[in-house]
């Protein structure tokens, strides 16, 4: 009996399509991009926001201890509003305001133990009532997006805590 011989066409043809077939195998598809984060690096660094409630310890967020910072254009009301009992502010935010929480593993809030952030910018009227015109994230420290939305725990629980005399438009000096 003789044996069977592939030609070196054949042969060739059929190494090119072995190898695309193991190589597609080897190479899973990328993930989908994830949603842009609502704060950036340059945000973060260029000294627009400012902190208005210095390092504590949160009764929230994981237990992590946490510092807020708040754009410059809203920081008055933000002092008016929310740090004033009983202010009766009633105009929401301004849009664009923006909210971010430095979270920390320890007390201090040493920036080696910088654990992530919590963000969230106030959108047009409207636009978003399931999260009350506020789109939330929860960010790592090299801002990639976690969570997108708040969940409706920490939803309910700044309706809750952080309305007069505690707060004003979801947000509070409580948390």
């Amino acid at each position: 009996m003789g044996s069977a011989r592939l030609s070196a066409p054949v042969l060739r043809s059929s190494l090119i399509v072995l190898v695309s077939i193991l190589a597609a195998c080897d190479e899973p598809d990328p993930p989908p991009p994830g949603p842009d984060p609502v704060v950036t690096t340059a945000e973060l660094t260029s000294g627009e926001l400012i902190e208005v409630v210095p390092c504590r310890a949160s009764h929230d967020h994981e237990l992590n201890n946490v510092r807020t910072f708040v754009n410059r254009s809203a920081v008055e009301m933000f002092q008016r509003c929310v740090l004033v009992p009983d202010a009766h502010c009633t105009e929401p935010f301004p849009v664009g305001t923006l909210f971010v929480k430095w979270e920390y593993e320890l007390p201090g809030c040493d920036p080696v133990d910088l654990k992530g952030y919590t963000a969230n910018v106030k959108l047009p009227a409207g636009s978003y009532p399931e999260g009350h015109d506020w789109h939330w994230q929860r960010l790592t420290p090299r801002l990639k997006v976690v969570e997108d939305g708040a969940p409706m725990t920490c939803l309910l629980c700044h309706i809750d805590h952080c309305r007069a005399p505690y707060g004003h438009d979801l947000h509070c000096t409580l948390d």
